[in-house]
């Protein structure tokens, strides 16, 4: 995750790896690129996991980064933040729409089962 700082108590499990973009490099490429190789299982194959997952300073070290120009890192990450917020409110109003559709279908299993057939 990307954490945007604070003057709050911060917890944290076990171990944690702080990763940072080097100058002008983009916390949101580097964020979206670890995203990438997590999801694709790469972080599962050079990890020791016998038990659960270990991403180790050592492992991390071990990890190809990617790094495009700059400008190409800013357009990247700008375009995924833009198109993961329109999904995420696409999958938010299909539940709410579905949500409606449940409520709808009680009430009329509901209205059928307690009418009156005269």
């Amino acid at each position: 995750g990307i954490w945007p700082g604070s003057n709050d108590e911060i917890l944290y499990q076990n171990a944690i790896n702080r990763v940072r973009p080097l100058g002008e490099d983009d916390h949101g490429f580097l964020y979206y690129w670890l995203s990438f190789l997590k999801n694709q299982g790469f972080i599962e194959v050079i990890c020791n996991n016998a038990t659960i997952l270990h991403y180790t300073a050592e492992t991390v070290s071990r990890t190809p980064f990617i790094i495009p120009p700059v400008r190409e890192q800013k357009k990247i990450s700008t375009y995924l933040d833009y198109n993961i917020t329109w999904i995420d409110s696409l999958i938010r109003r299909k539940e709410r729409l579905l949500e409606h559709v449940q409520d709808y279908q009680k009430s009329s299993i509901n209205d059928v089962l307690t009418s009156s057939h005269g």
